[in-house]
């Protein structure tokens, strides 16, 4: 998609920058903790998101930019985000042609986000694709997305806390298969990042971005096995093992990661993940 209509997002180079500022003051975790941030978007993320929901609406790229909160409620959106927060993701999707409509149990005063929690939301506009970012792992959100009837796609931007990615939920069901999207995640920027600033690697990325897609009732997904098993196609919250396909994996993730867990969560596959925000949606 051109990034013409994202021209007023920070470029993914800029957004680095930022990073690097932050971390010659207090450090970019206590940055996006002050400002209640848990992603960074970039001219390049949003464009490749709005890319990818332009092929799952089936109308390729969007060319008319889209409404959502207040003008949006009367109609059925293409798009529902959901646990939308402030709206940020949202309205640099709109820029970019999405058809959608954001909602939040809780959205700030003000805010063109819809006041609705993510059950509420699914009933009201039975979206046939849904957005989540950073969606508390422990509000039973991902359970209510996935058996709404009308949703075939869910769209899950997260990171990687102690092995484990987003709720149990998304990898235990069999109707819906787990795809990951590397092309999109390598432009995700998160709180959870760590700085390296080195000349081959500016950042440890624990982002990531999934595509879950509902199977047909004739041929139901198996349940991914726990790692190490069969062919160690991925335990709940964990890459498939297919090599190359989830970004930045290496001896310091793995080692980072283990630091996060802690001895007692070492044993544990199936840990939720910590960090996340835990509020009821």
């Amino acid at each position: 998609m051109p990034l013409a209509s994202t021209v007023s997002l920070p470029t993914y180079r800029s957004r680095l920058r930022e990073i690097a500022a932050a971390e010659a003051g207090d450090g970019w975790l206590c940055a996006c903790a002050e400002a209640g941030r848990f992603l960074l978007p970039s001219r390049q993320l949003v464009a490749s998101l709005a890319e990818l929901f332009g092929r799952l609406c089936g109308t390729g790229i969007l060319p008319v930019r889209a409404q959502h909160g207040q003008d949006a409620r009367a109609t059925q959106p293409s798009v529902l985000e959901v646990c939308a927060g402030r709206g940020e993701l949202a309205d640099a999707l709109a820029a970019a042609g999405v058809p959608l409509v954001a909602a939040d149990a809780d959205p700030p005063p003000g805010s063109p986000v819809v006041q609705a929690s993510a059950a509420v939301a699914l009933r009201r506009y039975r979206p046939a694709v849904v957005l989540g970012c950073f969606v508390p792992f422990d509000a039973g959100v991902d359970d209510a997305v996935l058996a709404c009837p009308s949703v075939q796609h869910y769209v899950v931007l997260g990171a990687r806390i102690g092995g484990c990615l987003g709720s149990p939920a998304l990898w235990q069901n069999p109707q819906w298969k787990a795809e990951p999207l590397p092309r999109i995640s390598r432009w995700m920027l998160t709180r959870h990042d760590v700085w390296l600033g080195t000349p081959r690697r500016a950042v440890l990325r624990h982002g990531e971005v999934w595509h879950f897609r509902r199977l047909s009732e004739s041929t139901p997904e198996k349940p991914p096995l726990p790692l190490g098993e069969g062919r160690g196609e991925g335990a709940p919250g964990r890459p498939s093992g297919v090599r190359g396909e989830t970004p930045d994996v290496t001896p310091l993730t793995l080692f980072l990661s283990q630091r996060e867990r802690g001895p007692a969560a070492a044993s544990s596959r199936t840990r939720s993940a910590t960090g996340f925000p835990s509020r009821q949606q």
